[in-house]
């Protein structure tokens, strides 16, 4: 009945990929706890969440970076046009409007992140004193 992010997510994308999970990049810092009530929660720091505010689903989602190993379907449960992408072609199919609203969203703050994060590498490097 219940299922950890974590243990969703190792499903989820192997169902949806064929891939298998070797690690998360980003630290998660998880914390888990049974409360007196019962209740046993998970709580942890996820790359991004998203959360529809209009439109014509209402949807909750979390994202994580991480490395995988395997093979690539050629279709997943709900999946199609599975294949590996440069950065460069990521962001030209966000221009073009490629993808659905939810993964729009996702895609757009990982390509974000990882300008702000490249941006502040080279600024970074240019200013080492030796």
């Amino acid at each position: 009945m219940y299922e950890s992010l974590l243990d969703c997510l190792k499903r989820e994308l192997k169902e949806e990929t064929g891939l298998e999970i070797e690690s998360i990049l980003d630290p998660i810092d998880q914390v888990e706890t049974v409360a007196k009530d019962g209740f046993k929660v998970e709580c942890m720091r996820p790359f991004a969440v998203y959360q529809t505010i209009d439109g014509p689903l209402d949807s909750m989602g979390v994202y994580f970076r991480c490395k995988a190993k395997g093979s690539l379907l050629e279709k997943g449960d709900e999946t199609d046009m599975i294949r590996w992408l440069k950065l460069e072609k990521l962001q030209t199919l966000v221009e073009q409007d490629e993808f659905s609203g939810v993964d729009k969203a996702g895609v757009e703050f990982y390509l974000n992140e990882y300008k702000r994060k490249k941006a502040h590498y080279s600024f970074t490097e240019s200013t080492k004193v030796e």
